[in-house]
């Protein structure tokens, strides 16, 4: 609604009428009937006219005006109408999912009405009401909420009740209440620390404490010091216990709290007394070569654990021992040819000791073994034609080899079909029959039908055309000679002849030709190590193309030469099929066999680790995901962690 405008027109009328101007509205409302203006939507005009009306009738004996006074009064009751409606779809469509608006939104939007002014109080008092109805919406539920606060709910839960209330009521006394029990909190946390209760729930009244008060300083530093008093006592307690992992525990959740960086000065040399102890049972653990798990999980949590604290960094040589027991490891997982475990171990080594010469030497190496390993190998077989076509297993092949190449480089690594074929015949003829199949899928099936069906249409065309000329008298030189000499002298002379086309009708022979070409290939995608059809599936493709022929001619001037039907060969018709086909088949083996690292990371879930030889299909499917995840620029931190955890407990 543009009140700038309405003001504008209201100071105009004002105007005219001071200086004698029209006593009519000028608006086209005068000229609509009681019932148009009962109907109509046009706010801003109601408006004008009313305020037009109100200059009318300023001063004026409504006895006097009935009419005009009537008039007027209709138009007020469209326009509170109107205003109504807008609060209604305003209202309706900002409710919350509560059901209600905050106070200040519905006193926000009772500002910007207009009108209010012009239309007299008794009609605008049903404009009042409608926001005095949703006000009363709001404050009832406010009622009903803040009896919650009675209820038994949590700290947190009462701070989120009062910053609701306060939201929706627009109350700053709901900011004065939640103060007081602010306060009380912090009374409830100093009292704990004057009795030496350090407990998880006076840390969470501390953390409720530091969320509501972010720029209180002071507070916040003595909620440090009550946290790392309590932190303290909970790890010492679980060590007491003998639970290093309770312990761990313990660390790990209060180094992910959100003033965990004012918490470390606090602990003084406490934090050096608990990261080396962790250190110090790692240093016995690692004697024993059993215990490899131990010590390494034992070492990898006290560096952590210095890191957090900000102690100063361990000596390289106090992992020496660990260094050592899983050199030893990596090295007979590199003999037995098992990279993947390796691959494990030396990113272990590479945890503790990043500069080891294993480590830095070997890395790129072996992960490029775990990578090559991890790619999945295909093949096409030929693609036998049932009817003796031509034989199309290169095109489709070299197609469908493009198409995955380009799509999903990383998941699969194609293998000419002619490389496969060598390599199982030299296979057969060394009866190797022990080693793992060439590839890890093929792609077979057979050509249904690759055909062309041509068919002609003969027909006649007739024409008319121009096969000579012939010169014969003008007629109107002739009218010219029936003239007066006078008149002839008056006019030119036409020429005598003309010029005249000779016309004839000829029938031409008109040949249509048309081809439709048809491609259907079968296949199916196949676990090479199983035999097991993973996807089946079939492909039509068709196209048409057709052109016409017509007989040579020559009558006369007239000649027309011989044309022939311009339309692709069979074999170029088939071909272009055989291409949209193999690119067909392409899309659908990309919806397989994309994403392998998922497929990898499923396999290592498929089993419990439990079973024999289970262990080492999880070490496998998680070096060659996280292989696949780095090759994709993909995280691959969870799966590594993973790698590392069952590699140790399998070997």
């Amino acid at each position: 609604m543009n009140t700038k405008r309405i003001l504008i027109c209201s100071l105009l009328v004002a105007t005219l009428a001071g200086c004698g101007g029209s006593t009519q509205p000028q608006s086209g409302i005068a000229a609509l009937s009681d019932a148009d203006i009962q109907q109509n939507e046009n706010y801003e005009e109601l408006l004008i006219a009313l305020q037009d009306y109100n200059v009318q009738l300023a001063g004026k004996s409504e006895s006097s005006n009935a009419d005009k006074f009537a008039r007027r009064g209709i138009i007020e009751d469209r326009l509170v109408d109107l205003t109504v409606l807008q609060l209604d779809a305003e209202y309706t469509a900002k409710r919350e999912d509560s059901g209600v608006l905050p106070i200040p939104a519905i006193d926000a939007t009772a500002e910007q009405l207009t009108g209010a002014e012009d239309i007299s109080a008794e009609k605008w008092q049903r404009v009042l009401d409608r926001v005095s109805l949703e006000k009363k919406r709001t404050k009832d539920y406010v009622d009903f909420e803040a009896e919650k606060l009675s209820q038994n709910i949590s700290d947190a839960e009462k701070l989120a009740v009062f910053d609701n209330l306060h939201r929706l009521s627009g109350d700053d006394q709901w900011v004065g209440h939640k103060d007081e029990f602010v306060d009380k909190l912090v009374s409830d946390v100093r009292d704990a620390r004057a009795q030496g209760r350090y407990i998880a729930q006076v840390q969470e009244k501390a953390a409720l404490i530091r969320a509501a008060r972010p720029d209180d300083s002071n507070l916040a530093d003595e909620l440090a010091s009550y946290d790392a008093r309590a932190f303290e006592n909970a790890f010492l307690e679980s060590l007491g216990q003998g639970d290093l992992d309770s312990a761990y525990a313990v660390f790990t959740s209060a180094s992910q709290a959100d003033n965990f960086d004012k918490v470390v000065p606090k602990l003084e040399g406490t934090s050096q007394t608990m990261a080396d102890y962790f250190l110090a049972k790692a240093d016995a653990a690692v004697l024993d070569a059993s215990q490899l798990k131990d010590s390494f999980r034992l070492y990898d949590q006290g560096r952590v654990m210095y890191e957090q604290f900000q102690l100063e960094p361990i000596p390289a040589s106090r992992f020496d021992a660990l260094v050592r027991q899983l050199t030893k490891k990596f090295q007979r997982r590199v003999k037995a040819e098992d990279y993947e475990a390796a691959l494990g171990y030396l990113l272990m080594i590479g945890d503790i000791d990043p500069d080891n010469t294993n480590f830095v030497n070997q890395l790129n190496g072996i992960k490029a073994r775990v990578q090559q390993a991890s790619i999945r190998k295909i093949t096409t077989t030929e693609f036998v034609s049932s009817s003796g076509q031509v034989d199309y297993s290169d095109v489709l092949a070299t197609y469908i080899a493009q198409y995955l190449f380009e799509q999903i480089p990383f998941d699969v690594r194609i293998i000419e079909r002619q490389q496969y074929e060598a390599t199982v015949r030299e296979r057969e003829r060394k009866r190797q029959t022990n080693l793992p199949p060439v590839v890890d899928y093929l792609v077979t099936g057979s050509i249904i039908d690759a055909k062309v069906n041509a068919t002609e249409r003969r027909g006649k065309k007739i024409m008319r055309v121009t096969v000579g000329h012939e010169t014969v008298p003008n007629p109107a030189y002739n009218s010219w000679l029936q003239l007066s000499a006078a008149e002839r002298g008056k006019i030119a002379a036409p020429a005598q002849t003309i010029e005249r086309e000779e016309n004839e009708n000829v029938s031409v022979g008109v040949t249509e030709h048309r081809k439709a070409a048809k491609f259907t290939l079968s296949y199916r995608l196949v676990d090479a190590s199983t035999e097991k059809v993973i996807f089946p599936d079939s492909i039509t493709k068709e196209s048409k193309a057709e052109d016409t022929s017509t007989e040579g001619i020559e009558i006369g001037e007239f000649v027309m030469p011989f044309k022939v039907a311009n339309l692709p060969s069979d074999s170029t018709m088939l071909d272009t099929l055989a291409k949209e086909v193999a690119l067909d088949v392409g899309a659908k083996l990309v919806e397989q066999l994309a994403n392998q690292e998922e497929q990898y990371l499923a396999a290592a879930e498929a089993v419990t680790g439990e079973a024999e030889g289970e262990c080492q299909i999880q070490v496998q499917a998680l070096a060659r995901a996280a292989a696949m995840q780095e090759m994709k620029s993909m995280a691959n931190d969870d799966t590594l962690v993973g790698l590392k955890e069952i590699t140790l407990g399998c070997y």
